[in-house]
């Protein structure tokens, strides 16, 4: 599962990558002065794919020369103070926030203040519902789900029944994950 999880935060990482070569002309022009924000789901130390993420965008800044504010919640289920951290940054007018939403739905409201202030917007991982974003960045979280079930209808016996727990409810890359149902 550990490789499975690197495998995916590679994958995103190296898109990441060449999405921020492809895209840094946007930026450039932009005030030097003000900083990329990043806002994670969540800055937990605990969770592993958040803090390779993390060293990802700090890795990118230092090699562009780029201003980057890490800011995210305690938790990624927290919806409501990720919605506020963000009506805090945008009065800052950053160069771009890049952001990983929580919530599908939840987070277009925000979004759309985010693109009304002139804001670059870059979505990473799980988008919001609607065009907002200027580029999104994400696994193909529908094929990994339905590579998850083939793999474990490999491995266990037929018929066998299997959970699917959720941990971040309303947030688009879980939702896709759990899209495919009955038989891989």
């Amino acid at each position: 599962m550990k490789k499975f999880i690197g495998l995916i935060c590679a994958t995103v990482l190296l898109l990441a990558g060449g999405a921020g070569y492809y895209s840094w002309d946007m930026f450039r022009a932009a005030d030097p002065s003000r900083p990329i924000v990043f806002v994670p789901k969540t800055t937990d130390a605990r969770i592993s794919f958040w803090q390779v993420m993390n060293q990802g965008v700090m890795a990118a800044a230092k090699e562009y020369g780029a201003e980057v504010n890490i800011i995210g919640t305690a938790a990624e289920t927290d919806i409501d103070e990720q919605i506020h951290l963000l009506e805090q940054v945008i009065p800052q007018k950053p160069k771009a926030i890049v952001l990983a939403a929580t919530d599908y739905n939840r987070l277009v409201p925000i979004s759309n203040k985010i693109k009304e202030a002139g804001i670059p917007l870059i979505t990473v991982d799980s988008g919001v519902n609607g065009d907002m974003a200027d580029s999104f960045v994400a696994t193909d979280n529908y094929s990994a789900g339905r590579k998850a079930g083939q793999f474990m209808r490999d491995l266990l016996p037929a018929h066998a029944k299997v959970a699917v727990l959720s941990t971040v409810k309303g947030s688009i890359s879980v939702m896709e994950r759990e899209r495919v149902s009955g038989t891989a």
